[in-house]
């Protein structure tokens, strides 16, 4: 099986965010070898992902607004709180938007959010990655999942020519993986996470 982009992603994102936690890791659920080496060195499974890829190209999903600074704080706190033990904090998911780094949002006001989509494309290799969707709680059950979702991919392919989109997602998040799936998302893999104890 290829490693994609957005898997590798997935695997190695410690080793590029700068609050790096060198003691964690993703094998393969079918990387015996791996795993038995992890637990070797006594290494805790943290949990269960899955890499889903979409090959469609959607380019009928809304056009949202891209962040600007009176929005930051408010999608700093939803980031924090929907995804406190991340590799990514709000704020540097913010201080690192870039060409192939964006953050579309649903305004809820002038200073407010209903949720958004932070997703990342690169050109060269036509790949991108739906990195984090996030709807504030207050706001779930609308339909602004599917919303976020269809946005991302029609930004990416549309504005960043990418090929393929991946994401990376808790095995356990039934109703994320059902709505990703219904967005045309199917499974590429899946991974096992460990933490080395110190």
């Amino acid at each position: 099986m290829p490693m994609r982009n957005g898997a590798f992603s997935c695997l190695n994102r410690q080793l590029t965010a700068e609050r790096c936690d060198r003691s964690e890791s993703d094998r393969h659920e079918e990387n015996k070898k791996g795993i038995r080496w992890m637990e070797s060195l006594n290494a805790k499974e943290t949990g269960k992902h899955q890499i889903l890829v979409s090959n469609t190209e959607v380019t009928n999903g809304e056009i949202l607004e891209e962040i600007s600074p009176p929005f930051y704080e408010e999608v700093i706190n939803l980031h924090n709180e929907l995804f406190p033990e991340t590799y990514l904090t709000g704020a540097d998911m913010i201080s690192g938007l870039s060409e192939e780094k964006r953050l579309l949002i649903i305004p809820d006001g002038d200073q407010s959010i209903q949720g958004y989509v932070y997703l990342e494309g690169d050109r060269v290799f036509q790949e991108g990655n739906l990195e984090f969707i996030a709807v504030a709680r207050e706001h779930q059950k609308k339909g602004l999942g599917k919303k976020l979702v269809q946005a991302g991919l029609t930004y990416l392919y549309e504005n960043m020519n990418v090929a393929e989109v991946s994401l990376c997602v808790n095995v356990n998040n039934a109703t994320a993986i059902n709505l990703y799936k219904k967005s045309g998302f199917h499974e590429e893999m899946k991974l096992v996470s460990f933490k080395v104890s110190e």
